[in-house]
């Protein structure tokens, strides 16, 4: 073969592998081409009929590519040689990483499929930042180098930003208004890309190097300037850390007077927090792992700095959320402790005893984004027939409907971490780490705010079986909610049964 032929080969190979992105860049030009025509929005027809068909086709090719790639490197292995990549592309070769995309278009999926019969009650267009969302998180995921981190937090970026546009009502049409959030967010994002340029323009200039690699080659003669390395390493994570905290928090939280966003603009601020803590975590892992920073800042720094930082998130979250009276702040404050739970098995994964994968944070992901969409979609059901967002709007849900009463049982139950479902094997796994790293500090900590935030969860069940409503009227729901709803709340006892299925 020549070269020529072999570097034609090389391309096609690496352009079939590339079929999933180049899907969802494809969509991502086609949702903004048919805004910029007209081909779908208020007077036209909802865009949620190409979504779902276009984000099953990205899932079927995301999902042969791992098992292909999989398949390929049992080969390798077997043959006794490495495994760097796929096609010159070393992300490709990574099928944890793989498979925590898999679980984010599969939660893309399930964001549309809870939100079509409010588009189709509303014709709106707002499904943007979901392509542009998957293809940051699919370079967050995986980062080889300094250039591919920083490419996909903008493209993660520009996907809330999008969210943000569209769920802009009539009161903030005033671009000279100081509480518009699309202006809040621009200066917070604008921020952390400041403080995250910063820090890479350090390990930049020490090292000459932006490949993950090359750095964690050098990474020994940046001894004699370990002080101002640690300033470059608290910049990048101050900036990827306010970067993600500057998503649209706010237009999932304050959905509970019905005056503000609708759920389905609520349901993309969800996917997109949740998304985006799981990637921050995944960053986290690999700048850890393959920068070598460990190597410069020493064990017990990052270790024990890493164990502090998550177990501040979960006290934080838990304090808070027992102070919440709205449905929707609770699971707010839901998100904070699971973003604490998501960076224990980072902090873990530096203990020597302990193994360096991704699996445990890869479960507690899968079964957080689906208790958070389930849950939210419960509530957004019963906030629009009660008129309110409080947690008593949920008294007597078991009469009204108690096959939605049953699947909100499945969810809070699922966040508080109690058996017969996936949340339940997801504290387990975590908790176990702990104990053969001999965290017990952490350990502790993590086992009291269970209890306290147990409490506050099953304030959800109290109302629903044990209050009495003022409405017995049965709670109207659309076929493709309560498809999804299903779909949550059944996936979540599965794995709550059969835990094997995800972490093998």
């Amino acid at each position: 073969m020549t070269n020529s032929e072999a570097l034609g080969s090389q391309f096609w190979l690496g352009t079939v592998q590339l079929i999933p992105e180049l899907l969802l860049l494809l969509l991502l030009v086609m949702l903004a081409a048919g805004y910029r025509f007209r081909l779908w929005n208020r007077k036209g027809a909802p865009s949620g009929g190409l979504m779902l068909p276009w984000l099953a086709i990205v899932f079927a090719a995301a999902l042969w590519r791992m098992l292909a790639n999989d398949a390929e490197a049992a080969i390798a292995i077997a043959a006794g040689r490495q495994t760097g990549g796929v096609a010159g592309i070393t992300y490709l070769a990574l099928n944890t990483e793989s498979l925590m995309f898999l679980l984010a278009i599969a939660g893309a999926i399930v964001v549309v499929l809870l939100s079509l019969g409010e588009e189709r009650e509303q014709r709106i267009n707002h499904y943007f930042y979901i392509p542009a969302a998957l293809l940051g998180i699919r370079l967050m995921l995986t980062p080889s180098n300094l250039i591919t981190l920083y490419v996909g937090l903008e493209l993660f970026s520009l996907a809330a930003l999008s969210l943000i546009f569209a769920s802009l009502d009539k009161r903030y049409k005033q671009l000279s208004r100081p509480g518009r959030p699309a202006l809040r967010f621009s200066a917070r994002s604008g921020v952390a890309t400041a403080l995250l340029l910063f820090g890479m323009s350090y390990i930049y200039g020490f090292t000459g190097e932006l490949d993950f690699s090359a750095i964690r080659a050098g990474i020994s003669d940046l001894k004699p300037y370990a002080s101002l390395v640690y300033i470059a390493i608290l910049l990048m994570a101050c900036g990827l850390g306010v970067k993600v905290a500057a998503l649209p928090f706010g237009i999932w939280v304050s959905n509970d007077e019905n005056k503000s966003t609708s759920f389905s603009y609520m349901a993309g601020a969800i996917f997109l927090t949740i998304a985006g803590q799981g990637a921050t975590a995944a960053v986290l892992f690999h700048l850890l792992h393959e920068m070598g920073i460990v190597q410069l800042l020493g064990f017990n720094s990052a270790y024990i700095g890493l164990q502090a930082i998550a177990a501040s998130q979960i006290a934080w979250g838990t304090v808070a959320l027992l102070r919440q009276k709205q449905a929707a702040h609770i699971l707010g404050w839901a998100s904070v402790i699971n973003s604490g739970y998501l960076l224990v098995p980072v902090a873990l994964s530096l203990a020597p005893v302990y193994s360096s994968s991704l699996a445990p944070l890869v479960y507690q992901f899968s079964v957080y984004m689906l208790a958070m969409f389930g849950a939210t979609a419960v509530l957004a059901v019963v906030q629009k027939a009660v008129g309110h967002g409080k947690l008593s709007g949920l008294a007597g849900l078991y009469h009204r409907s108690p096959w939605l009463a049953a699947a909100m049982t499945v969810f809070v139950l699922s966040l508080a971490g109690m058996p017969v479902t996936g949340g339940f094997f997801a504290k387990v796994y975590i908790w176990l780490g702990s104990t053969a790293a001999e965290a017990y500090w952490l350990l502790g900590v993590m086992a009291v705010c269970s209890l306290a935030a147990a409490y506050a969860y099953f304030g959800f069940i109290r109302q629903m079986f044990m209050r009495t409503g003022s409405d017995e009227r049965t709670l109207p729901l659309p076929l493709a909610a309560s498809v999804g709803i299903a779909i949550c709340a059944v996936t979540l006892v599965v794995l709550g049964l059969f835990p094997g299925l995800l972490m093998k």
